[in-house]
């Protein structure tokens, strides 16, 4: 675990790295694929050239560079990976001051490939840290319904539940499958106009959290939000007094990012009231 910049959170821990769902505007795969695979063991016996990325692999030690041992970043790329090793890096962290929590940034814990085992040994350490608030994100959310291991079958107060969304195809599919435990939703990139009320009003889980961020990088085939699709999430969570966080991307400090150039002085940067407190300490 270790401080993140990440905008809504303050630190990020990942004990599973990798996802196949092939977005093209994903940023963890181009962060992998920039830092990670080019000279780890594989590469220098030439095990594996190139790294198979649809292998689902379990470290119990890292991986070190042949030439100078030091610990490899995504030795394999952004193939799903579980670094069980990592949760000796928890422990150590875990008594830091609270703060909130992003786990698995760098890949899908939920995804349809991961293990159900996987899952369980990941929650056995956030259960163990309570001071800390812990923030999932996937593009599966069905499996949160799933967790049968939790105290009591409930979402612990300290556990926020999220999906990732980025259409409303993708919001649609989401709420068709009607998930108990869902309470925050992350709109980004948004690509398509996205009806944030129908979701809230038969959505069975209650919403609690809303992200909202444009495409980073400049990829071709970027999508650059219309402002009246970003005015529709700030309207809709406004009236119905849901904190919406905003998301400033990668634009350098002191220039105005998309969101802020498009909706003035709307633009904010809101948490729950249990985030709040670990966010601004």
């Amino acid at each position: 675990m270790k401080s993140s910049k990440i905008e809504f959170c303050t630190d990020s821990w990942n004990p599973v790295t990798g996802c196949l769902y092939d977005c093209p505007y994903c940023y963890a795969k181009s962060i992998a694929h920039r830092y990670g695979g080019h000279k780890t063991l594989e590469y220098y016996m030439a095990l594996e050239r190139p790294i198979d990325t649809s292998v689902f692999r379990v470290l119990e030690t890292p991986v070190l560079n042949e030439l100078n041992r030091q610990k490899e970043s995504y030795p394999f790329l952004f193939a799903p990976t579980y670094e069980r090793y990592r949760h000796d890096e928890f422990d150590r962290a875990a008594r830091k001051a609270p703060g909130n929590v992003f786990v698995c940034c760098m890949g899908d814990l939920f995804g349809s490939w991961i293990e159900s085992w996987v899952i369980e040994e990941v929650f056995e350490r956030v259960l163990g840290a309570k001071k800390h608030n812990y923030l999932f994100l996937t593009k599966n959310p069905s499996r949160y319904d799933e967790l049968t291991f939790l105290p009591g079958g409930i979402r612990p107060d300290n556990m926020y539940f999220g999906a990732t969304i980025d259409s409303q195809g993708m919001a649609k599919s989401i709420l068709e499958k009607q998930i108990e435990r869902l309470n925050f939703l992350c709109i980004e990139p948004i690509l398509t106009a996205v009806d944030l009320g129908e979701f809230l009003d038969y959505s069975p889980g209650k919403i609690e959290w809303v992200i909202l961020g444009a495409e980073n990088g400049n990829r071709k085939g970027k999508v650059v939000p219309k402002t009246a699709w970003l005015q529709h999430v700030s309207t809709v969570c406004k009236s119905r007094g849901i904190p919406l966080f905003m998301k400033r991307g990668h634009t350098p400090a002191g220039k105005l990012s998309l969101l802020e150039k498009a909706l003035g002085v709307d633009f904010r940067q809101e948490y729950p009231a249990s985030l709040a407190k670990n966010a601004l300490a």
